[in-house]
């Protein structure tokens, strides 16, 4: 009888989608309590109650906690969805307990092009598009984004692509 034996191995993991760590290196995660909706992927700063709840950025100058990564607890994984709602797939609502990623590297979603080596800003405000609150960009465009405490991209992307973003928030 043969068996099949894995001989090469990647050293990423295949892109997938944003929030899923990128390799298997170490990663540091904290979690929290979700004041609001967040999407996979997607900046966090400090909630109302900072020890304990993260929420979408809507301000310049606010703590920025990390980034939520795509990962569900057991309920979720057996429901296929966050244990606060059947209709919620790919993002965290309200209550739910979210892990957030200080260290490491992940994909997350660019709003504008990047290249390697580009340092990451988040989005907190912007009126032309609102969607792009939480994610990621290389300047403070005028303003409506801040600096991601030393994140860099480590991969290059085109607006509305994946990139990855390493963290190393102390």
């Amino acid at each position: 009888m043969s068996v099949t034996v894995q001989t090469t191995y990647q050293q990423y993991f295949e892109q997938a989608k944003a929030g899923l760590i990128a390799d298997i290196r170490t990663a540091v995660l904290e979690s929290f309590a979700a004041e609001n909706e967040l999407n996979f992927g997607m900046a966090t700063v400090a909630g109302t109650d900072p020890a304990k709840q993260v929420k979408k950025p809507s301000a310049a100058s606010q703590v920025f906690r990390g980034i939520t990564v795509a990962a569900w607890t057991m309920e979720q994984k057996l429901t296929g969805a966050p244990a606060s709602t059947a209709d919620s797939i790919g993002k965290f609502v309200q209550y739910d307990m979210v892990p957030v990623l200080r260290r490491g590297l992940i994909w997350v979603k660019v709003v504008q092009d990047v290249v390697i080596d580009d340092a990451a800003y988040f989005v907190h405000t912007e009126a032309v598009n609102p969607e792009y609150i939480g994610y990621f960009r290389k300047d403070v465009d005028g303003g409506n984004a801040d600096a991601v405490p030393t994140g860099v991209f480590r991969s290059s992307a085109l607006a509305g692509a994946l990139a990855l973003l390493e963290v190393n928030i102390p």
